[in-house]
């Protein structure tokens, strides 16, 4: 609350700030939500996916509710408050519109014409990133722009960052010490589980084990997004405002941000990290030549202060970093066409032929054959090598087990009657699932382990990352299998959260070598910008890169290679690198809805910010050059 003036002996008070409730409680509260809730799955195909009807959410179910009902008193408020004295237009910001139309309507578009309508409108369970909560970003995103005025606005959002903030680094410390005071405490699981779900709470237990930091986040690597974003603001601030109490609460906040960043154990964070260095040297490169002085030391300090808080943990900070260079020099070493990954496999593949199928494994083919059996409580299985000698085998229970040396890894398991005629069987490689079969009296064949019905096994379409699969925690399997999925999606999307229903998760042996087992799901690309190419279609994404294009252009122009900044400037500077950073960590993460809101409505900032230091160089040229005419015509005092 701030005063005004005095009249009458009486303060009258300034209540401009209740506008930026909405925008404080975007940044500083709803990334803290945590709450359990059970969801039911409505969509069929992605119930039998996930093998599930009903998932458990504590992450983001609400933490979407709130994003959806913020945005709605948002635009309520725009309402009330709209005054167009106070819109920011210029040519920047129509080209940015214009990205963001483009976005805009081939979100919608995809989520119309998605084949899974409920998902594509209000996202898969745990995730709950839907089409009604992008488009609620682009609320967020506006709002702030419209509501961000002045300088003495900043603070509203800086706030409850910095709260935001300090809660992640603490709760953050504790998970990394394996003291998760979140899920593990009577008071933690009595906040986030509701009466009605009362029976879950002792079951309750940390996401994840010591040594990582998931805060609110769910996931480590989605608070290294989040340090990613906050690091370069915090320090940008720190090292350059003037006033020194600011400078001392920023200093603070950087330690917290740097805890939080470092403690995620994210590569994901340490790229976004990386590329906002690259960019902050070429913003300040002509600061950092004249202050060099006290700038080093600085930068000293702090790298003297990372390196003995890991060694005082064991190393664990910097764990990641040798797999981040190794992934780095893998990368750039060029294609390996002809490196097969399924060679360094013992199973390689499964192949059907004439009513038999064929498992080939790196000590040889094995030939399966159905024993003529009728019923399929009856059935059983003969095995040959490829030159038709019986493979000795031993019928334990349900079990075949296998004396040949070349084959005794492997088990065949029976599973389930599909029909009257027809069971169902599991390959298995020490007692990893590789792939199920359908036996019945006079065949054998593939058997999809989702819908349990008959099909062909295909390698899937892929592009790139030859022999690098395992690249960056396998995102280069994912990758590599997400990019042909391009081609159907030019124009619109699957819908958004969709990505998991199209991916080839049958993909059995990629899978087996990329992470070491077949039984997961890939349910994202671990991308941001594949996330928006194939939930929205890539036109949604090329509206997103030219706002975020124009906005890094803007940007750069504004702040690159200048002798000095004023304090405004360099707030710009500060929003300017945190979104860098954010989009940095986005090669290696998605959208969530607990890091996305704050991303949206700090780009909004950053716009805003962007366009009042504009308009504040424009008006100050304009009046240089009039002050140029009149001493031209001399009639200047």
């Amino acid at each position: 609350m701030e005063k005004v003036k005095e009249s009458q002996g009486r303060y009258q008070f300034n209540f401009s700030w209740l506008w930026y409730i909405p925008i404080m409680i975007g940044v500083g509260i709803i990334p803290l939500i945590m709450r359990m809730t059970i969801v039911d799955i409505t969509d069929q195909e992605y119930a039998d996916l996930f093998n599930q009807v009903q998932i458990v959410d504590i992450f983001s179910q609400y933490k979407a509710g709130s994003i959806l009902g913020i945005a709605a008193v948002m635009l309520i408020m725009l309402f009330l408050s709209f005054n167009k004295k106070d819109l920011k237009v210029d040519k920047v910001f129509k080209i940015m519109s214009i990205g963001v139309g483009i976005y805009l309507i081939f979100t919608i578009l995809s989520g119309v014409l998605s084949q899974h309508q409920d998902i594509a409108w209000w996202g898969v369970a745990d995730r709950a990133e839907g089409t009604v909560v992008l488009l609620a970003y682009i609320v967020m995103m506006y709002y702030t722009y419209y509501m961000v005025q002045k300088k003495e606005n900043i603070q509203l959002i800086l706030i409850p960052l910095g709260i935001l903030t300090c809660i992640v680094a603490i709760l953050g410390i504790c998970q990394y010490v394996g003291k998760d005071i979140v899920l593990t405490t009577d008071f933690g699981k009595n906040l986030i589980v509701p009466e009605a779900y009362a029976q879950y709470r002792e079951g309750l237990s940390g996401v994840h084990g010591p040594g990582k930091m998931y805060g609110t986040m769910y996931h480590y690597n989605y608070v290294g997004s989040f340090g990613a974003l906050i690091v370069p603001i915090f320090l940008t601030l720190f090292l350059f405002m003037h006033n020194i109490k600011y400078r001392v609460v920023f200093g603070g906040l950087t330690v917290c941000g740097v805890i939080v960043l470092l403690g995620s154990t994210s590569r994901a964070g340490l790229i976004g990290a990386g590329l906002t260095s690259l960019v902050f040297v070429i913003v300040f490169c002509k600061r950092i030549l004249k202050s060099w002085k006290w700038i080093v030391p600085i930068a000293g300090i702090g790298l003297i202060g990372v390196i003995v808080l890991n060694s005082a943990l064991g190393g664990k900070l910097f764990a990641r970093i040798p797999s981040l260079i190794s992934d780095a020099i893998q990368l750039v070493q060029g294609p390996s066409e002809q490196e097969d990954f399924k060679q360094k496999l013992p199973i390689q593949g499964l192949q059907e032929s004439e009513n038999k199928v064929i498992l080939k494994t790196s000590q040889g083919d094995m030939v399966i054959r159905s024993a003529g059996q009728e019923k399929a409580e009856d059935q059983t299985l003969i095995f040959q090598d490829i030159d038709g000698n019986v493979i000795p085998n031993i019928l334990d229970g349900e079990t075949y087990r296998f004396e040949d040396e070349r084959f005794i890894h492997i088990t065949i398991d029976r599973r389930t009657e599909l029909s009257e005629t027809a069971s169902k069987w599991l390959v298995e490689y020490d007692k990893e699932r590789i792939f199920y079969l359908g036996v019945e009296q006079d065949e054998v064949y593939y058997v999809n382990p989702i819908t349990y019905e008959r099909d062909v096994l295909e390698d899937p379409r892929r592009v790139g990352f030859y022999g690098k699969e395992r690249l960056g925690s396998a995102r280069g399997y994912i990758w590599s299998r997400s990019l042909p999925l391009l081609k159907d999606t030019l124009i619109t999307g699957y819908g958004p959260d969709n990505y998991a229903l199209y991916f080839p998760q049958d993909d059995y042996l990629g899978k087996w070598y990329a992470y070491g087992t077949t039984n997961m799901i890939v349910d994202k690309p671990h991308n941001l910008y594949l996330q928006i190419a194939l939930n929205q279609g890539v036109v949604a994404l090329v509206g997103f890169m030219i706002l975020i294009g124009t906005y890094i252009v803007q940007s750069i122009k504004l702040y690159a290679c200048r002798k000095g900044y004023s304090e405004f400037e360099i707030i710009g500077i500060a929003f300017f690198l945190g979104i860098i950073g954010y989009l940095g960590a986005g090669i290696f993460n998605d959208s969530v809805v607990s890091v996305a809101p704050i991303f949206w409505i700090l780009l909004g900032t950053g716009m805003a910010v962007n366009f009042i230091i504009q308009k504040e160089r424009r008006d100050y040229e304009k009046t240089l050059e009039h002050a140029t005419i009149l001493m031209k015509n001399k009639k200047h005092i």
